[in-house]
């Protein structure tokens, strides 16, 4: 969850090292000051959906992995229906805000679930 100087960086190693399936979560556009540090952030990325740029070089790397991306801002109050539902190995937390962080940490142990 969250594809900016972190989480993008681990969705790719992620699939450089050969995971099958990735769920991609960020309700945010890629925006110019993001080149420093993000690899969604290019000059022709800008004003892109930040899951939109990962999905295409992530599937670029890999043609075969399966990525669910949601262009979305993860909400407090739908961490642990999440969890519960996505059917995942483990969760990567790459979020910048702290309120939907503790949620999701908080989904993930609930429900079992690596974080």
């Amino acid at each position: 969850v969250g594809m900016g100087g972190v989480g993008s960086f681990a969705a790719e190693f992620l699939v450089r090292a050969g995971v099958g399936s990735l769920t991609i979560i960020d309700g945010d556009d890629v925006d110019p000051t993001n080149r420093n540090r993000q690899l969604c952030a290019l000059v022709s990325t800008h004003h892109k959906l930040k899951v939109d740029v990962m999905k295409e070089r992530l599937l670029d790397i890999n043609p075969a992995v399966k990525i669910h991306a949601f262009a979305k801002f993860l909400e407090c109050e739908e961490c642990l229906t999440l969890i519960e539902n996505g059917g995942f190995d483990y969760v990567v937390d790459c979020i910048d805000s702290l309120q939907p962080k503790l949620h999701l940490m908080h989904a993930a142990l609930k429900s079992c679930v690596p974080i």
